[in-house]
């Protein structure tokens, strides 16, 4: 199974020393912030100490350390309000609602929940963070008004900080450490206000903590599938990883971001190499087929990838015949080339002024369908077709696809199963930005490798 919460926290991690997302000379480092920060209230300037605190760890040049209580409302006088006062509508927050990392599981109307004693109310835009056993890590921030128990704070940030940044880092490892050596009672220990307002925050430039907030809960949003599909197969682990590659060429593990581009500009892109490589008589043209049509297309995928034929973006010729001069040297009998695609000395040799790596995809028997890579020069027997993608598509990628799209249901049904180029060109794919690809890629390997 897949511990998708060492991953989350990993993410965390990284996230709060600068070292998830770049740097960027153009942004206006956190200093500028702090010299602009909000007019303390006479509570918080009571809780904050006067002595300086130890860093805890290195942070990037254009960020800064301050305390919580520098940058936001937590430990001021909370707003009280009984819950028989309020609105029908009025949705009521406990801390069974919230689950670990900041995902809400309910959302309940005053209406439907008997609720009695005196409440803290909230915002919409407030971070809401739980004193009581802090372990839990239970934070979320508010889409609305409403109230909750007082074991919830509420609270604002000022001078524009990022809301999501500073409810993220809350539940963050170093956090989470640090609160659990200070949080006093056995059964039901919570956190004191002095410490948390006086806690130590990593500040970034704003536009970074944009960009930090986006990848955590990409990333999140990613692993929270994940969770889902293992609590569905998890007595099947195969089943699973299944499952998370399905997600994967559909477009559901990943974000689709504008700077990626659209898959119908690549495709474009390899257009226009192809026709170079045809002109050079590098490759050979291959025969129209028809469009795609909407009854051929198998699932949805994202608005800016592309349904293709494997023939539109890949380059696909079988082993053919050689000598065994071809391949062996006169003088010490060593292959020339690595072998792909099964035993003897018949075989293809890839050209030298091809771009890229290559696929090589298992063409007859129990291989049938199988992929499998080859770098630099190599020969391939007639039992593997070489998948040339000309050095444009993600080589991790094209495996990864073309091994998802079970490519043996396309051999013929016979003893010894084959497949044909012909059939395999005619194969629908989908196609995502290159970017997109590289972090499909980067998300699947993290995911399986933690399996």
């Amino acid at each position: 199974m897949i511990d998708t919460d060492n991953i989350k926290n990993r993410i965390l991690e990284l996230a709060f020393r600068g070292q998830l997302t770049f740097q960027s000379d153009s942004d206006v480092p956190a200093t500028v912030i702090v010299s602009k920060f909000h007019n303390l209230s006479p509570k918080r300037k009571r809780l904050l100490s006067d002595e300086k605190f130890e860093k805890p760890y290195d942070i990037p040049a254009t960020w800064t350390w301050v305390r919580l209580g520098e940058i936001a409302s937590y430990g001021d006088t909370p707003n009280k309000v009984m819950a028989n006062d309020v609105d029908p509508s009025t949705w009521i927050l406990d801390l069974e609602d919230i689950e670990s990392c900041g995902r809400l599981l309910t959302k309940t109307r005053a209406l439907d929940k008997t609720s009695i004693g005196e409440k803290t109310s909230f915002k919409e835009g407030q971070v809401l963070y739980s004193k009581l056993r802090p372990y839990l890590k239970k934070a979320i921030i508010a889409d609305e008004d409403g109230i909750c128990t007082p074991e919830l704070i509420a609270f604002d940030t000022f001078t524009n900080i990022n809301p999501r940044y500073v409810m993220r880092y809350l539940i963050s490892p170093y956090v989470d450490k640090a609160i659990n050596q200070r949080s006093y009672g056995i059964k039901m220990p919570r956190v004191d206000a002095s410490f948390m307002v006086n806690l130590p925050v990593p500040l970034p430039p704003l536009l970074e903590q944009e960009r930090i907030v986006e990848r955590i809960e990409d990333t999140f949003s990613a692993l929270s599938v994940i969770d889902d599909l293992q609590t569905r197969y998890a007595s099947d682990r195969d089943v699973l990883k299944g499952k998370l590659i399905d997600d994967a060429i559909c477009g559901k593990l990943t974000k689709q971001l504008p700077e990626d581009g659209t898959a119908e500009e690549l495709y474009q892109q390899i257009q226009e190499e192809k026709k170079r490589l045809e002109k050079e008589g590098k490759i050979k043209k291959n025969k129209k087929l028809p469009e795609i049509t909407e009854d051929e297309i198998p699932f949805d995928i994202p608005a800016n990838w592309k349904w293709v034929r494997i023939c539109d973006i890949f380059d696909l010729q079988s082993g053919k015949n050689i000598t065994a001069s071809d391949i062996y040297d006169d003088k010490t009998n060593e292959h020339h080339f690595p072998c792909y695609g099964g035993n003897g000395l018949r075989g293809f040799v890839s050209e030298s002024n091809r771009c890229g790596d290559f696929a090589l995809i298992g063409r007859q028997g129990a291989l049938c369908g199988n992929i499998n890579f080859a770098h630099g020069d190599f020969y391939a027997t007639e039992h593997a077709v070489v998948v040339n993608h000309f050095g444009i598509c993600d080589y991790k990628w094209t495996g990864m696809f073309l091994n998802a799209l079970n490519l043996n249901q396309y051999a013929t049904a016979t003893a010894q199963p084959g497949l044909a180029v012909g059939k395999i060109n005619k194969v629908l794919i989908p196609l995502p930005p290159l970017f997109e690809q590289q972090r499909i890629v980067e998300t699947l390997d993290t995911l399986l490798e933690n399996m």
